[in-house]
């Protein structure tokens, strides 16, 4: 590892003076960083001595055992994203091979292997725009980096951050405490706008003032020695405290009045040599650090560029590989005394920034275009920069610089090209807050061009439902010409009709759908959007058509490379599975393509479906688990609607578990975090607190919940969890309706096992009724039926049976006795012990002998429970399993042999088996 300073270059004075306070606050951060990390700036006016406090603590840091890694960020590019992160990641990444999939760190290293040459999948890989996973991958990457250390990140020059930085800064300030990462920026006061200050002003802060007579007494003392009064005078009235300033008045003549600081470095400029000057220019133009090569172009090649006297006199100073600016105000200052010479070398600069074909000096070259007149090269260099910032993921910087396309356009032609250009951006990527306001302002200025004004009109409703507006995402496509006949148009009307109360909206949303794949040629997004349409509308109707349209999507979406594309294609397909067959291992999949190439987003939604599916399953402490850590993922990555999903799903999980108040804090939470969500409301009070009513045996309660949630149109990003309940807890309660009947088969999944369970055993209640004339037969088909599909949710048909039960006893068909054992058994061994009572009553009303339980029951195996076995008896089973004799039974259990000899014959009776030997074979099998 490098010397944790050589970034900062040598500083002529050997110590730090008048800063002991503040390095002292910046090194209190560097203690706990193997607990968690900390972010504090450092806020002064330039040449105040921020870069060389940082480089003592930097000292500090490795000192202690830690890394300190630096990046700057650059006032000739405002624009390039990630700049400073890049450059620090690279530096601590540097001969680190890429950590593999598998390791703990693995999930994160595609997000940020943006940043490190080395690290990059040769094929090119997707990475995420979200800043909360750019942020989150790049501190779990610090951590891992730390290596049982602690690290030391400095980010230089604050003020000059680009927006797409300032984005995950906000992040690491929420998060860093979490990873051993010690953050310290270092910003001028008042520069680089609201979004800096914003990131300032949430950080603790270190302000550094002026130096007093003093301390500047004692750096004269510590750069040069014993000094004469009149020097230290000298310096004292000139330098006002900038530490900066007395180290380069220390070189200036002692003669006549102290020079400023442009006077020193006017005198330095007029001493070397015309080609030197010129070098020196140019390199100015191009910025730190001076790339060596770009320079010797831009000066027409001719060798060398002659920088050493431009470094003798302390204008530049060499590092390692680069060379560099004694300070920016230097650099800054070189460009005001160039005057005319600035002005030739610009274009040769430019020209040769952009002939070096390295994408971060893009936006250098087209600012340099811009002050030589020539903005048709500098649109072009621009578009380059667009192009770079769109792979990396960088959507503030695409924005900034398609704002600066549209200023440099030639023509209102090509301004409003750029202008609707960025507004698709914002679109694409859910921006509607920013493309609502950018496509009313566009709408006037189209209205002179049909086709630009079509485009930004269905570009506003896309924004518009993106913001939950549908009625005026529809008034705006009411008013597209030929709306019928683009694709995008007729994608965002399904949209619209998907978000209203119509009866019909599926079928229409769906119908709608197909005619955008018509119209959609090639269009690749478009075909994806459309097809995921078509499966969502399908799944009330046919999983299998469903399964059919989704595939055709990920066709489309592997196509045309659209990496974010397939992962959310399959997630959905792995949501069919577990619709169908309450198969979980294409959502596995699914979540591991999303974590392998870093999509912690995509990642998240993912682990709520999988949480979703161990409820289904009635697998309550899995379910709880899974829906925790999805929920910590998405809200460490700000995804709030995912957040509630996931706490809903542990709160139903709650709730069947009997702990209702735990169940209510959960449901109270999701809907604080996702108000709006009518879908998710349903479904806490249909799969929430109706079901878990119907476990506590309050049926009131849960026919009240049932109805709260069917009073709303049926959802269609979830299952409809209350009409199909409805239904079922009619017929137990003796006034099943064909209306409900009806209501529940019109939002049905048909393959899925939860819609075929209730709308199945529902629809057996109602053709067992005896006031109808009840047809046992086919009641006992459409049972049977039913029963099938349940089965793969033990639970939920453990809940059903008890209803089916309760009516079939009733009306007089089925095996109600035998249903009531199965329910039992099941609600024994999951602890819920109401629901459980009413089993064994309903089973004593039967005349059936109903299973004297104790608490021990629970741990008894379900298909042993199922058969009326006890907690006594199974241990006494699993005894004779091992061919003991009673009377040893008797011993290891302490029972007379009589006793024993009494439970084997109720196992026999209980099993259905002859004798022991029977008993032995079948011990072990459900």
């Amino acid at each position: 590892t490098p010397a944790p300073c050589d970034h900062f270059g040598s500083m002529r004075c050997p110590v730090v003076v008048g800063r002991e306070r503040e390095l002292d606050a910046l090194s209190a951060g560097l203690g706990p960083t193997a607990e968690g990390g900390s972010w504090r700036t450092v806020v002064g006016e330039a040449g105040m001595g921020k870069t060389r406090l940082v480089t003592d603590l930097a000292r500090r840091a490795a000192e202690a055992g830690h890394r300190a890694l630096v990046g700057r960020c650059s006032p000739i590019d405002r624009s390039s994203p990630y700049r400073p992160l890049a450059e620090a990641l690279l530096a601590g990444a540097r001969g680190v091979p890429r950590p593999g999939p598998t390791t703990a760190v693995g999930p994160y290293v595609p997000a940020v292997a943006r940043f490190v040459p080395h690290w990059r999948d040769q094929g090119g890989e997707w990475s995420s725009e979200a800043p909360p996973v750019v942020g989150e991958s790049l501190l779990r990457v610090l951590g891992w980096l730390a290596g049982g250390r602690g690290i030391l990140l400095v980010i230089e020059d604050l003020h000059w951050a680009d927006f797409d930085t300032l984005a995950v800064c906000e992040y690491l300030i929420d998060h860093v405490a979490t990873v051993p990462v010690a953050v310290v920026a270092t910003a001028r006061p008042g520069e680089g706008g609201g979004a800096v200050a914003a990131v300032v002003g949430r950080s603790a802060t270190v302000r550094l003032a002026p130096l007093s007579d003093e301390e500047v007494a004692s750096v004269v003392t510590a750069c040069i020695g014993e000094a004469a009064p009149e020097t230290v005078s000298r310096i004292q009235r000139s330098a006002g405290g900038l530490p900066l300033l007395v180290e380069d008045l220390l070189d200036a003549p002692a003669a006549g009045s102290p020079p400023r600081f442009t006077e020193l470095v006017r005198t330095r400029f007029a001493a070397l040599t015309p080609a030197t000057r010129r070098a020196l220019v140019a390199s100015a133009l191009i910025g730190d650090p001076v790339e060596l090569r770009a320079l010797d172009r831009a000066l027409g090649g001719d060798g060398p560029p002659q920088l050493d006297e431009a470094v003798d006199v302390g204008l530049l100073r060499r590092e390692a590989t680069v060379v560099r600016f004694r300070h920016e105000l230097t650099r800054e200052v070189v460009l005001d005394l160039a005057g005319d010479e600035a002005g030739a070398l610009r274009p040769a600069v430019a020209a040769a920034l952009e002939a070096e074909g390295d994408d971060e000096r893009l936006v250098q070259a087209a600012d340099l275009w811009v002050a030589a007149g020539a903005p048709a090269q500098a649109i072009r260099a621009l578009r380059g920069a667009v192009a770079r910032a769109e792979r990396q993921g960088a959507p503030e910087a695409v924005i900034t610089l398609f704002d600066r396309v549209v200023t440099l356009a030639p023509d209102p032609a090509s301004r409003l090209e750029a202008e609707i250009q960025r507004l698709a951006h914002l679109v694409e990527r859910g921006r509607a807050g920013a493309a609502i306001p950018a496509a009313m302002r566009l709408l006037d200025a189209t209205a002179a061009d049909p086709p630009a004004h079509a485009e930004v009109r269905v570009l506003a409703a896309r924004a518009l439902l993106d913001a939950g507006r549908p009625d005026e995402a529809e008034a705006h496509l009411d008013r597209v010409p030929g709306a019928l006949l683009r694709a995008d148009a007729v994608v965002a009307r399904a949209r619209v009709v998907l978000m209203s109360d119509r009866e019909d909206r599926r079928v229409a949303a769906e119908h709608l759908a197909h005619q955008a794949v018509a119209l959609a040629g090639d269009h690749g997004v478009l075909l994806c959007e459309a097809f995921e349409i078509i499966a969502r509308c399908a799944r009330s109707r046919s999983l299998d058509e469903a399964e059919a349209a989704l595939t055709r999507a990920l066709a489309a979406a592997d196509q045309h490379g659209l990496l974010p594309w397939r992962l959310r294609l399959l997630n959905e397909l792995g949501t069919v599975d577990m619709l169908r067959a309450a198969d979980g291992d294409r959502l596995a999949r699914a979540h591991r393509s999303a974590v392998e190439v870093g999509a912690l987003d995509v990642a998240a939604g993912v682990a709520v479906n999988i949480a979703a599916l161990h409820a289904m399953r009635g697998e309550l402490d899995e379910a709880k688990a899974a829906a925790g850590r999805a929920a910590t993922a998405a809200e460490t990555l700000g995804l709030r609607p995912l957040q509630a999903a996931a706490v809903v799903i542990a709160a139903v999980s709650e709730g069947f578990g009997g702990d209702r108040p735990a169940m209510e804090r959960l449901l109270a939470r999701a809907r604080a975090l996702a108000p709006d969500d009518a879908d998710l409301d349903a479904f806490a009070w249909g799969a929430g607190r109706g079901l878990c009513a119907l476990v506590r045996e309050e049926r009131q309660a849960a026919r009240l919940a049932f109805q709260r949630a069917a009073g709303t149109a049926a959802p269609v990003g979830t299952l409809d969890t209350a009409r199909g309940p409805l239904l079922l807890v009619s017929a137990a309660d003796g006034d099943p309706s064909e209306a409900q009947a009806r209501a529940a088969r019109a939002v049905a999944t048909p393959g899925a096992g939860w819609s075929d369970l209730w709308l199945g055993y529902g629809e057996a209640a109602l053709l067992g009724a005896a006031e109808r004339g009840g047809a046992a037969s086919e009641a006992s088909e459409a049972f049977a039926v039913a029963d099938e599909a349940a089965r793969r949710h033990p639970l939920f048909r453990a809940i059903g049976l008890r209803l089916v039960a309760e009516v079939a006893l009733r009306d007089g068909w089925g095996a109600p006795v035998e249903w009531l054992r199965e329910a039992e058994a099941q609600f024994v061994a999951g602890g819920q012990t109401r629901i459980a009572a009413a089993c064994r009553s309903l089973l004593k009303q039967a005349g059936a002998p109903a299973p004297r339980r104790r608490g021990a029951d629970a741990a008894v195996p379900a298909h042993l429970l199922r058969r009326g076995v006890t907690a006594r008896e199974a241990d006494v089973l699993q005894l004779v399993a091992e061919r003991l004799g009673n009377r040893e039974i008797g011993a290891r259990l302490y029972l007379s042999p009589r006793t024993v000899e009494k439970h084997i014959a109720s196992l026999l009776l209980k099993l259905g088996a002859r004798d022991r030997r029977e008993l032995i074979d079948g011990a072990g099998s459900p």
